[in-house]
């Protein structure tokens, strides 16, 4: 389950995730939350635009265009983080804080998560 599935508000330092029931009916899940290291850039508030390195570089395209390289390395290619805005921090679940509850329904989030991934797995196994 990943941390962008989940509404951050930074003011209250809660994680909301809305969950709809088999009949339709929202129900908004909220868990205590605490900054941790921004897990995309590093903390620097920033990283390669994925643009430029997607793909990956290989040792040949540096040796090729060594102006490249120097420009690369030297920062020319960055963008503020996508996942932090360039706060060099994220939001988190705080599950030393969680109650028995909110421990259960994160655990009941997770499980259907795993199956979520599992069925798409099976389905691109199967050609669908």
């Amino acid at each position: 389950m990943k941390m962008h599935d989940f509404e951050f508000d930074e003011t209250t330092m809660t994680l909301s995730k809305t969950i709809e029931d088999d009949e339709g009916e929202e129900t908004v899940h909220q868990f205590p939350a605490v900054f941790d290291v921004c897990d995309k850039c590093s903390g620097k508030g920033k990283h390669v635009n994925p643009n430029v390195d997607g793909h990956g570089i290989s040792k040949e395209e540096f040796d090729e265009d060594p102006d490249f390289k120097e420009a690369y390395f030297a920062g020319a290619y960055d963008i503020t983080c996508i996942k932090c805005d360039g706060k060099r921090v994220i939001g988190v679940i705080n599950e030393k804080a969680l109650s028995d509850e909110q421990a259960s329904t994160l655990e009941r989030l997770r499980d259907n998560d795993y199956l979520d991934k599992l069925e798409r797995y099976n389905e691109l196994q199967h050609g669908y």
